[in-house]
């Protein structure tokens, strides 16, 4: 009898202890999600994913004015890792932005990031970066200053639309695609040159550029030509 009542009671210890190991584990973000919760470092905030172990920016917090996005960051919980993303909309709206220098290392400026940034004078993103998204940095109506590095390969669309005032822009020699209404409404933009291995170029990519006199089409392409120096044309 002493056996039986001795086996109930360690049976319900290890009961208890799997009851408070799930209660642990469920009521703890960073062990029942694969994604953290979001951790702010000064004006940035971080959002971490422990399975690729890599962190977005995907917000701010105050006005910030000029900023860096870092290659690295440490929430001092999860360790240092590489930030890979700029969020979907971590800055649209930002009134207080000036200019932008992403460090090497991110590879995707996501949909709306810096979308109506009505004060971003300048941005510089690194060839690190693959794609820029859709609007990413669209209506930015005093954006002057735009620096574009070797290893971009894709602009969606609307990424830069309705910049007014942007002067220039410079591709790289490894874009390979340009979305539809990517640079729409840039209304200074006097010419362009289209580096030799773009394969895709969709409609409305400089619609309504005023002051555009002149569209270059580096060769060879044997995706598009140019037509009367301003049409392009699919060969």
């Amino acid at each position: 009898m002493e056996k039986q009542f001795r086996n109930k009671m360690l049976l319900g210890f290890f009961i208890v202890g799997l009851l408070l190991i799930a209660l642990l584990v469920f009521s703890n973000p960073i062990l029942s999600s694969p994604i953290k919760q979001a951790e702010a470092s000064g004006e940035l905030i971080y959002t971490f994913d422990s399975v690729k172990n890599t962190y977005s920016l995907t917000g701010y917090t105050g006005s910030p004015t000029d900023i860096v996005v870092p290659a690295t960051y440490d929430d001092g919980i999860n360790g240092s890792y590489p930030v890979t993303t700029i969020g979907v909309e971590a800055f649209q709206y930002c009134s207080s932005l000036n200019s932008v220098i992403i460090s090497d290392g991110i590879t995707l400026i996501g949909n709306r990031a810096f979308a109506r940034c009505n004060n971003l004078k300048s941005i510089v993103i690194p060839g690190s970066v693959v794609t820029i998204g859709t609007s990413a940095i669209s209506y930015c109506s005093t954006l002057t200053s735009l620096t574009l590095g070797e290893g971009i390969e894709n602009i969606s669309g609307s990424a830069f639309y309705a910049c007014l005032i942007l002067p220039e822009v410079i591709f790289p020699s490894t874009l390979k695609s340009i979305g539809n209404s990517a640079f729409l409404g840039c209304r200074k933009l006097t010419s362009v040159t289209i580096p030799s291995g773009v394969t895709n170029i969709e409609g409305g990519v400089f619609g309504n550029c005023r002051a555009l006199e002149e569209i270059i089409l580096e060769e060879p392409n044997e995706y598009y030509t140019i037509q009367d120096g301003m049409h392009i044309t699919k060969t």
